[in-house]
């Protein structure tokens, strides 16, 4: 009896940091079916039997790690529906918005083209090795627990560059959008009776697409940086 009280009070306290980490992560899709079963499953991975001494501050840390955690792994989809987002827009596409169910919000059509090829990328690549492992993993028996300090400065660095990682990923589809825009600027000077407006849109709509076609070939790496 005292032995399965251990062991439940360790997978009770294995499972924080799992479930405050999957809270934060940016998928409402993945609903509490799916959500309770993963951090049961995380949590009897990591597990030891038994309460520390100080198991109020070590549930708090296991809660600030899990936070981090989930704030460094979202940084793979937030770069990417801000690269798809910053795409539609200078698109026009602002207008064109549908409903993602995996987001459940509305979302234009290169935010849930890059949303979807970010989720690939982190499923498939290393980036869901190194979180699950740091989900659950433990500190070293005796050793310090990680400094909250440390694990903050990394993660606002994290998130504070995401701007730059977004324009960066962006940059040759907003190259050649603004190109083809500023081609059909001057057809419209030395034609007037063009319909610039009309013109621009369905050009860059087509440059567009093919640019990201393009893109496509460096994109997962950009998202696979992210997720490092």
């Amino acid at each position: 009896m005292n032995e399965a009280w251990a062991w439940l009070l360790g997978v009770a306290l294995a499972s924080i940091r799992p479930a405050v980490a999957l809270a934060v992560i940016p998928l409402p899709a993945l609903g509490a079916a799916l959500r309770v079963p993963l951090v049961l499953a995380l949590a009897l991975l990591g597990a030891r039997p038994g309460w520390p001494p100080l198991g109020m501050i070590t549930a708090l840390t296991e809660a600030g790690t899990g936070l981090l955690l989930g704030l460094l792994a979202s940084r793979v989809i937030v770069l990417a529906s801000a690269t798809g987002e910053v795409i539609d827009h200078a698109c026009g596409y602002a207008f064109a918005q549908a409903y993602d169910a995996m987001l459940q919000e509305q979302a234009g059509p290169f935010q849930g083209l890059l949303t979807q090829l970010a989720l690939c990328t982190l499923f498939t690549g290393a980036g869901l090795d190194a979180l699950a492992g740091a989900l659950v993993s433990a500190p070293p028996s005796g050793g310090p627990m990680p400094s909250p300090a440390a694990l903050t400065q990394v993660a606002a660095q994290a998130m504070a560059d995401l701007a730059l990682l977004a324009l960066h990923a962006a940059a040759p589809v907003l190259m050649a959008v603004l190109a083809m825009e500023w081609i059909v600027g001057l057809a419209s000077r030395a034609w007037p009776q063009l319909d610039a407006a009309f013109l621009a849109m369905a050009c860059k709509a087509l440059v567009a697409a093919i640019a990201m076609r393009l893109a496509l070939v460096h994109l997962p790496a950009e998202f696979a940086g992210a997720a490092a």
